[in-house]
């Protein structure tokens, strides 16, 4: 034998050992179930291979915005927030930047409007700056935000 061949060669009757499991009425059932690859009984009275694959379902595409009544102010003042595309009753999360600022629950259209949510104080250190405001839904995780400048 060559070196390194008898490394490889137990390889072999494992691999035999395991083919032989799944095909024996014992083990074989439980182990074909498991990686979902069974014989199932046909019309006909034989059997075949039947592969069940997994099932997945995606909402449709759905395009989701927001709008802001104001896009810059000083900290301390009031905007409007407006939105579109969320999943119908679930509940929106509005932040600016990382700070949440606001809550609601979508209409059954998904939709929700003049959210009124006051910039936070904080960021008048930053100012003048441009923050995110993140409208994100709680069910569907379906997100969208709009550039505000904090002014002051």
């Amino acid at each position: 034998m060559a070196e390194g061949s008898s490394k490889v060669a137990w390889i072999i009757p494992i691999a035999v050992a395991l083919i032989g499991l799944v095909a024996s009425p014992v083990w074989g059932p439980p182990l074909c179930r498991a990686v979902r690859v069974c014989e199932a009984e046909t019309p006909g009275g034989g059997s075949g291979p039947t592969i069940t694959p997994p099932q997945f379902s995606f909402p449709a595409n759905v395009e989701t915005n927001i709008f802001l009544s104001e896009t810059s102010g000083p900290t301390g003042s009031k905007l409007k927030v407006s939105g579109e595309g969320f999943q119908a009753g679930e509940t929106i999360v509005i932040s600016m930047h990382t700070t949440q600022v606001g809550t609601t629950t979508a209409s059954a259209a998904g939709t929700f409007s003049s959210v009124e949510i006051t910039v936070p104080d904080e960021f008048g250190v930053f100012a003048p700056q441009q923050f995110d405001v993140i409208a994100r839904g709680k069910a569907s995780i379906r997100f969208a935000s709009a550039p505000f400048t904090v002014s002051g």
